[in-house]
């Protein structure tokens, strides 16, 4: 069948897969990252991907000819919709505009879909949408790595195509999650067809507080579907499974422990989470590919003309000192008018006004800052290591791509609690890769994240300070 590949947030896994009836893993091999690397699916870390896959490459330089990666994130867009019978250029404008409110706060975004059931009506199809640049960095990893990747398919997509063949799963009303460390992608199908999925990241320092964490998540599945009539588990070990029962108060409910590599006859041990490395053999050639997409979209791209940009508070003056000659009386006849306010109401003067008015909000924001530092500083004072300076790397770290709401300071824990929102996951990620560099700000756990109905992301974060 080939080979695949997958990144988790702590692992690098290859493999190659055999379908004979079944799918066969033929060979494997793994590595483990360092936690910092990656974060939700997004790379913070290049070098340390890079001179993993390299190390993998070197122990089975067969597993990487060729291979696909599979990719399961947060940052990934998707939405089952609905859709009539049209052409190409209509399926595309539907899918833009169906995703519009989730990708509204990017320019430079890929689309694609594919359908889950079509007939001469129409059908369901499943619609993705993602930012290039986070494409992009995984094409530059293995660019680096020395690795030809043949295809990037979608996490999501192969599970679908999987159960959609799986008797065991096509009977009713059933909850599919899928765990990968402290992350869970939960799903609903009905009669093997795909109706919804959602992500959820678990919390606990305990084995009881993370079970409990799953027990909640699947509370809110039920409540979402109360046809539910069987949940399965991938990646649970019957530990955990046993201690999820105890959670939860629908005793009747059955919850199945799905040991999908097993049942595929491997030895691979169930902590090592390389479902998605395997649900590969599943996928089809009509599966999305955003390798594919990704280079039409570069082929078709023009290098883009050089611009002339000025400096905003410049012609911020120049456009103060044109309303100051109008007010004084200059003599202008009424075609030169006519230019001077189609000027003023141009592009280039909208974005530069707004460029300014980006200064004054930034400004407005370190006041903002500053005043709550003042009324902080009483706590500060106990931990003087942690400066004002520090407290401005939160903000400065934010790039005006992500809002800053609480910040609380424990001076006996000497932790500072951080709640903030972002425009996706990517963002948020993005963000505190860009924190770590800090060396006050190495040691960040993520305390948790939501997904608001307009898409954006509020996440909370803790920073343990080095000791005195």
């Amino acid at each position: 069948m080939g080979n695949s590949i997958f990144i988790s947030n702590n692992r690098i896994q290859a493999m190659s897969l055999k379908k004979n009836g079944h799918v066969k893993v033929n060979q494997y091999v793994s590595a483990e990252l360092s936690g910092r690397s990656m974060i939700n699916g997004v790379i913070t870390n290049v070098q340390e991907l890079v001179t993993q896959l390299q190390a993998l490459q070197q122990r089975n330089p067969a597993l990487f000819k060729d291979a696909t990666l599979t990719i399961d994130a947060g940052s990934l867009v998707t939405r089952k919709i609905q859709a009539p019978q049209l052409n190409k250029p209509q399926y595309d404008k539907l899918v833009q505009e169906e995703l519009a409110d989730q990708t509204a706060a990017y320019e430079d975004m890929l689309y694609d879909y594919t359908f889950l059931t079509k007939g001469k009506k129409g059908g369901s199809m499943l619609a993705c949408a993602v930012n290039t640049p986070f494409i992009e960095t995984y094409i530059q990893v293995f660019e680096q790595a020395g690795i030809k990747l043949a295809a990037i398919h979608v996490g999501l997509e192969t599970l679908i195509s999987f159960v959609s063949g799986n008797k065991e799963m096509n009977k009713g009303v059933i909850a599919l999650n899928v765990l990968d460390g402290i992350n869970m992608l939960s799903m609903i199908f009905e009669n093997g067809e795909y109706i919804f999925s959602t992500r959820t990241r678990l919390l606990g320092e305990t084995e009881e507080e993370y079970a409990a964490s799953i027990a909640q998540s699947l509370s809110s599945l039920t409540q979402f579907n109360k046809n539910i009539s069987q949940v399965f588990y991938i990646g649970a070990s019957d530990r955990l499974l046993s201690l999820i029962k105890n959670q939860i108060m629908m005793v009747e409910l059955p919850l199945i422990n799905y040991d999908l590599l097993k049942k595929a006859g491997s030895s691979i041990a169930v902590s090592e989470a390389c479902h998605f490395a395997y649900l590969e053999g599943f996928a089809d050639a009509k599966c999305m590919d955003l390798l594919r997409l990704y280079q039409s979209k570069n082929k078709k791209q023009r290098k883009p003309l050089n611009k002339l940009y000025l400096i905003p508070a410049v012609f911020a003056a120049l456009v103060v000192l044109a309303t100051i000659g109008l007010r004084v009386g200059v003599a202008l006849d009424n075609k030169e008018i006519k230019e001077i306010n189609a000027y003023l109401e141009s592009e280039i003067v909208k974005t530069k006004i707004a460029e300014i008015a980006a200064i004054e909000k930034q400004q407005a924001e370190y006041e903002g800052f500053y005043k709550l530092f003042d009324e902080a500083e009483k706590s500060f004072a106990e931990y003087p290591l942690f400066t004002q300076e520090d407290y401005k790397a939160l903000y400065d770290n934010a790039q005006g791509k992500v809002t800053i709401g609480a910040v609380k300071f424990d001076s006996a824990k000497k932790t500072v609690a951080v709640s903030a929102q972002a425009a996706s996951e990517f963002e948020s990620a993005n963000y505190i890769a860009r924190l770590s560099g800090n060396e006050k700000f190495k040691n960040i756990t993520y305390t948790g994240y939501s997904q608001s109905s307009q898409g954006a992301y509020g996440f909370s974060f803790t920073i343990l300070l080095p000791a005195e």
